[in-house]
């Protein structure tokens, strides 16, 4: 065998489906060690076409980070690429929205977060579509799944393969075998671990784990972010398994079935594709839209800058409403000012108005992690803070007179925030 196996199976971590991982070692091994680069000439361009005002991006074969042998010899695509098309779909005027072609068993995971990332950007704001064409594993499912939705062009689709590998020989006892003993002067004791002839040790065994448990974490957060699944539901996706169609569907990984003609179509027809809701989707984890941002008590006073923050950073509705009422707390303990309006429904003595601007910072973050908690349950905002509200009206007037920046009459604003 010779050295390129190992060190391309050792030296990165791959989120791959199996069988493709074993095909790729083998076309690489039997390269041998003169095609450690493709020549220039063969380099790819960006895989981007436009179609109408559609961004067609394709998401083929194994994932390297940047065209190399491995994308040369399995007709693969650079993660660096597809990150580079997206973006450019994403700021180009004229291209309305964007669809992602896939056909991909996965690939190394450099570069995989950045181009996931670019995807989610996309998605956010225009509508950006992942149709499968065979298969979407591992690190390719990882890439798409900011996607708007994630379509299957066949039944017989395979979705999934969520789960990172990380590939180590350890050839100690072949080579003492031959004769040979390999020494190694670290720095560290985990310098050498996965060197060709060096014995693996405990320790290397938990570094190498640690790394790909590391990896898996990102993966699901990803997932997550993207997909919105429930606890249970990302559980039991993150097996490694590879999913057929309906499967896929049922699981919350695709939102159904649709030709690649008739996406892009209805997105040349102005479809927005939002995600269809399922019994997989955790509804109070969903991202907020302006719209919910823009109903928080109190954060136009926090500025569109704060606004912004929490929608690039996917923020649901129940998180972004305790960080409103973080920085409303800071920002009054910051100027030590605490409103001094009537409460309704308590007498104006002095004992009450003193208790009311003592708990006002904190009936900010106190009514708003109450509200925070009923929609847990799935209840929507608004029957939420009515809830919170009827129970405690006195912590409910100080979390409005607090969220009040143009000192208006308490009154007046519980009656427009309930009508």
């Amino acid at each position: 065998m010779s050295e390129a196996l190992p060190i391309f199976a050792s030296e990165s971590v791959w989120a791959i489906e199996a069988m493709a991982l074993a095909r790729l070692a083998a076309a690489v091994e039997s390269l041998g060690p003169e095609a450690a680069r493709v020549p220039r000439e063969l380099q790819p361009d960006l895989p981007l076409s436009v179609e109408g005002r559609t961004a067609v991006i394709s998401v083929m074969g194994v994932l390297t980070r940047r065209p190399s042998v491995f994308t040369w010899i399995s007709g693969g695509t650079a993660t660096q690429q597809i990150e580079q098309a997206v973006e450019r779909a994403r700021v180009d005027a004229s291209v309305s929205s964007i669809a992602l072609l896939v056909d991909s068993p996965g690939g190394s995971v450099g570069g995989i977060h950045e181009a996931s990332e670019a995807v989610a950007r996309a998605a956010r704001e225009k509508p950006t579509v992942a149709i499968v064409q065979g298969i979407a594993a591992s690190a390719a499912y990882w890439l798409i799944s900011g996607a708007g939705k994630i379509m299957a062009s066949s039944p017989l689709d395979l979705i999934g393969s969520v789960g990172a590998r990380l590939t180590v020989v350890d050839s100690s006892e072949s080579m003492a075998r031959r004769g040979l003993k390999v020494y190694s002067f670290d720095t560290g004791p985990l310098k050498s671990a996965g060197v060709d002839g060096i014995k693996l040790t405990e320790a290397h065994r938990q570094f190498f784990q640690g790394v790909v448990d590391k990896v898996q974490a990102a993966f699901l957060a990803a997932i997550q972010r993207g997909r919105r699944l429930s606890p249970t539901a990302l559980e039991a996706v993150a097996t490694g398994e590879v999913f057929v169609g309906a499967d896929a569907t049922a699981k919350g990984l695709v939102d159904g079935l649709a030709t690649v003609e008739s996406v892009l179509a209805r997105l040349s027809a102005g479809e927005d594709f939002s995600r269809v809701r399922s019994e997989n989707v955790d509804t109070n984890n969903n991202a907020a839209s302006l719209a919910e941002l823009r109903s928080i008590p109190g954060v136009e006073a926090l500025g569109a800058e704060f606004l912004l923050a929490q929608a690039e950073g996917g923020a649901t509705l129940a998180e972004a409403t305790r960080a409103t009422a973080r920085a409303l707390a800071d920002r009054l303990k910051a100027s030590g000012n605490t409103p001094g309006h009537r409460r309704v429904g308590l007498p104006d003595t002095e004992e009450n108005l003193s208790r009311a601007g003592a708990m006002t910072g904190d009936a900010i973050e106190t009514f708003s992690d109450a509200i925070a908690e009923r929609m847990k349950s799935g209840m929507s905002r608004r029957d939420a803070l009515r809830a919170v509200a009827a129970e405690n009206p006195e912590l409910h007037w100080s979390f409005v007179a607090a969220t009040n920046p143009n000192k208006r009459r308490v009154q007046d604003l519980i009656e427009e925030r309930f009508s």
